[in-house]
């Protein structure tokens, strides 16, 4: 937070330039392939192809850099996840996590049985 005259404003990231929160995607939750980020196996990527969210929760996390078509590693699952964009570590709540859908990485495989 900072101060604008009396009164305080929140702090937004900016997104990266080439991550776009209003980009539209094509998938579906009935896409094939598409798993629940918390979905993914420990230390496997996958790339984002699907955001259930609108508004100002999807420009939060595109100022994370957590977009459509980025690709991210899962850390560790539970709450909050911990996932790795560009090489930062970022948690995200459950909640928030199961609103983004991703295409696992060749050879990584979904794994919602790894205990957490």
């Amino acid at each position: 937070m900072f101060t604008m005259g009396n009164r305080w404003a929140p702090i937004v990231p900016i997104p990266p330039p080439d991550c776009n929160p209003f980009l539209m995607s094509s998938a579906t939750l009935e896409s094939p392939g598409l798993v629940p980020l918390a979905g993914l196996g420990k230390r496997a990527r996958g790339t984002i192809r699907l955001l259930e969210m609108a508004g100002d929760e999807l420009n939060r996390l595109a100022g994370f850099g957590i977009c459509m078509g980025r690709t991210v590693e899962l850390i560790k699952r539970g709450d909050p996840l911990i996932l790795r964009v560009y090489g930062t570590r970022i948690g995200l709540s459950a909640r928030l996590a199961q609103c983004i859908h991703v295409e696992p990485a060749d050879g990584a495989s979904p794994d919602a049985a790894e205990p957490r």
